[in-house]
């Protein structure tokens, strides 16, 4: 089913404007004494946050990471994975804070706004700075300085005039004041803090966010948050630049200590590749005729690859073997770098488990850095932390340990085949065996160094070029503060937003759950049916003595002299009008007057529209039937008994009928009651008889028109049992009181034979006094114009 949207044109923009406007008119005096409050309360909070000052803001450069997967692949250029950690070092931090001097911080004011350059040494003396300028002589300054852990509070160290003023030479310091500050001094505070203090400011408000290798993103992202934005913007640069030259550093002496090696291993084999070469020429000078075959050769030339490729296969198993120990011998803290080379080197000689190893650590090692951020080291996300990373560890070293197994078992294979091959080359003569054995050691030595060489030369180059595997993509720029204007609009909505909020909002609140209505309006949009008046609240005349309206809690009939309102009496009519009209065609003239609940005058509404239709010439009943606590009795000023519930009574045990019909004579022509009678224990019983409907009948022959007063729908089903002889109903909703959607759901679910006979509804005791103003100025010229006529 498809839900049609609400267009513009299906708002009733002038109902919502006149019910708010109700609605806060009600709400007046809590209004008028929260909202302001909360508008002055709201703008202090705002001024004591400092929303009107300068707003933190991030500043963000980017550091670029070259491709693993396109690095060379020899050993000497493999470099720690997961460097970004040394920016949270504290180490590394506080070469920035010694650097840049931001153990002096300042408030409410960019750095550079005020000084043109600063220096801050460990001799600086920890604590507050207050330069103030004198309000007498605006020329002269003071110096103050504050350490509460001293005791040291408002000590004068330096004083001195504006004019001649350049720089602060205070022990520890030098500070020299930009030009715009001299041009237009003001009096700022400042603080020195501890380096750790310093170290700590940084930390705290420093975000890192490492490359992901399984996303491909080979990049960092440095972000500093900040009020001072031309300093948090040099400090993240520096940052950036002093994290690619400490990178650059580590790589350089990686390299130098893999050339000191490469220079040992390179003299060995030079060495060997020297005494094999001048052994063979000795030999061949000897004995000039001996010669290889070609098979021969070809045989020498597979045994040569064979321990060519043992030889790699024995230097693979003892790095392989070195990682395993160096990672056992290492400290936990140490582990985990170690751990990356371990990945790195089974990645470059082909490893299947290495880039799944690899995702897995980047991914446990961000979830440790936002734990970190974010937890105490107490908390258990920590232990399941540690149980990923030792499964990490255990796969790592076990892939390393298949590696070494499968270099060995390939070292077993090749060994197979050269004793194959030697077993060949044996039924060789013995001079053409020994030159054969002279060439192949000569070539096997002749390729290790030239493997060496090849390797100590691109480490040579290696260190030569200062090329950091990390550089810089992005540099942080300085951003841009909002405007005051936009930060005093801001701010204003704030406060505006506070004000509504709690000066109308609770307003608002209790209406949207009030499910009662005040007006027709709004009883039209609750309740689906005809809404046939609005009846003001009746009061009972002046009086001579005090000359003002007293009210009355009783029942007021619309035939009191003087009832004020007058219109009372003309909307009554207009009620029994609209009724009228609506039995123009039905033979059957009885209704039911009923409400939801007690003590919302549908009794009284239905005594005063009895009055109304019998004024008109009608002959009408009134017949009261709560036979429970009927009080129509009261209202028309008759006897309670006999009644209904004495004369069915009397129907149902049989007996002969004392009493023809209870039907009473009142003081208004044409108004005749039947009031409730005695108190019955079974009210149901009697209502549906069959008595009951023959009374009906009966008054209908003698052409009353019939008005039941039954009994509240929400206390009792006694109107619902009327709706087998009445052809329409009449609810009485009082002016918020009555819950209209409670009444919709008990008429629509629970008695659905009564939905389809309700004439409409009427508004009681409401405060809409657009018609009560038409009515009264109609009426009292009717009463104006009577009054002249008599005299």
């Amino acid at each position: 089913m498809m839900h049609q949207q609400t267009s513009l044109k299906d708002i009733d923009f002038i109902y919502y404007i006149r019910h708010y406007a109700r609605l806060f008119w009600k709400w007046r005096l809590y209004i008028i004494i929260v909202a302001p409050l909360a508008a002055i309360v709201s703008g202090l909070i705002v001024l004591k946050m400092g929303l009107l000052k300068r707003p933190p803001l991030t500043v963000t450069t980017i550091i670029g990471l070259d491709n693993p997967k396109k690095r060379n692949m020899d050993d000497f250029s493999i470099s720690g994975q997961n460097n970004e950690r040394l920016f949270y070092n504290r180490g590394f931090i506080y070469k920035i804070v010694n650097n840049l001097s931001l153990q002096l911080v300042i408030s409410d004011h960019s750095r550079y706004d005020i000084f043109d350059s600063v220096s801050v040494d460990s001799t600086a003396a920890v604590g507050l700075y207050e330069f103030k300028i004198d309000k007498k002589n605006i020329n002269n300054y003071t110096l103050l300085f504050t350490n509460q852990a001293a005791g040291i509070k408002g000590k004068v160290i330096e004083s001195g005039t504006i004019s001649t003023l350049q720089r602060l030479s205070v022990q520890g310091m030098y500070l020299k004041f930009a030009e715009v500050f001299l041009k237009d001094p003001q009096s700022f505070t400042f603080s020195v803090l501890a380096p750790r203090f310093a170290i700590d400011r940084i930390l705290g408000r420093l975000k890192v966010i490492n490359p992901n290798f399984q996303q491909d993103r080979y990049y960092i992202t440095l972000s500093l948050e900040g009020t001072d934005y031309p300093l948090i913007t040099q400090v993240v640069n520096s940052m950036s630049d002093l994290f690619i030259a400490q990178n650059l550093e580590n790589k350089k002496k990686r390299m130098s200590k893999t050339l000191e090696e490469l220079e040992r291993q390179l003299g060995i084999a030079e060495q060997q590749s020297s005494l094999s070469k001048s052994t063979l020429k000795a030999f061949l000078a000897q004995n000039p005729s001996v010669g290889l075959s070609q098979g021969t050769q070809q045989s020498m030339a597979e045994l040569i690859a064979l321990e060519t490729g043992s030889y790699e296969s024995n230097a693979n198993i003892e790095d392989a073997q070195t990682l395993k120990d160096k990672w056992k011998n290492a400290p936990a803290d140490e582990k985990v770098p170690i751990l990356n080379e371990i990945i790195v080197f089974l990645q470059i000689r082909g490893n299947i488990a290495a880039p799944s190893l690899q995702s897995n650590l980047t991914q446990v090692i961000a979830e440790k850095e936002s734990a970190l951020n974010n937890y105490a080291k107490s908390h258990p996300i920590f232990s399941e932390i540690e149980t990923k990373m030792n499964a990490i560890n255990s796969r790592a070293l076990q892939a390393l340990d298949t590696y070494i197994a499968q270099q060995k078992r390939t070292i077993a294979e090749r060994n197979m085949s050269m004793q194959k091959i030697t077993s060949k080359l044996h039924g060789l003569p013995s001079q053409e065996l020994q030159l054969a054995e002279l060439q192949k050691k000569q070539e096997i030595d002749n390729d290790i160094y030239s493997k060496i060489l090849t390797r100590y030369n691109e480490a040579k180059v290696s260190v030569s070029v200062e090329n950091s595997e990390y550089y810089v993509m992005e540099y942080a720029l300085q951003p841009f503060p909002p405007s005051k204007m936009q930060q005093y609009l801001q701010c204003l909505g704030i406060v505006l937003v506070c004000t509504l909020l709690f000066g109308i909002g609770p307003a608002i609140g209790f209406d949207i759950i009030d499910k009662t209505a005040r007006s027709e309006q709004e009883l039209a949009k609750l309740l689906p049916y005809r809404f046939l008046e609005s009846i003001p609240k009746i009061t009972m005349p002046k009086t001579e003595k005090s000359k003002q309206i007293q009210p009355y809690e009783g029942e007021i009939l619309i035939n009191t002299p003087d009832l004020q309102p007058a219109s009372a009496i003309e909307l009554f009519r207009s009620l029994t009008t609209k009724i009228q009209l609506d039995y123009y065609d039905n033979p059957d003239k009885s209704m039911v007057v009923t409400s939801l609940e007690m003590n919302e005058g549908k009794s009284t509404v239905a005594a005063n529209l009895a009055i109304s239709f019998a004024e008109y010439g009608v002959k009408t009943v009134l017949i009261d039937c709560d036979l429970r606590r009927g009080v129509a009795h009261k209202i028309l000023n008759v006897k309670k008994s006999p009644g209904l519930s004495d004369y069915l009574f009397e129907k149902i045990k049989g007996q002969s009928i004392t009493i023809q019909l209870p039907l009473q004579p009142t003081t208004i022509q044409n108004l005749s009651i039947i009031p409730a009678g005695q108190l019955s224990d079974n009210p149901q019983k009697l209502l549906q008889c069959a008595a009951l409907a023959e009374l009906k009948k009966e008054l209908q022959e003698n052409n009353y028109f019939v008005i039941f007063d039954s009994p509240p729908i929400g206390v009792t089903a006694d109107s619902a049992i009327l709706s087998n002889i009445v052809s329409k109903y009449l609810f009485v909703i009082r002016s918020g009181t009555t819950n209209v959607v409670k009444l919709r759901k008990i008429i629509h679910k629970d008695y659905p034979m009564i939905e389809k006979k309700v004439i409409g509804s009427v508004l009681n005791m409401c405060e809409d006094d657009v018609p009560k103003k038409y009515y009264s100025y109609y009426y009292n010229n009717a009463r104006i114009s009577k009054r002249s006529q008599s005299s």
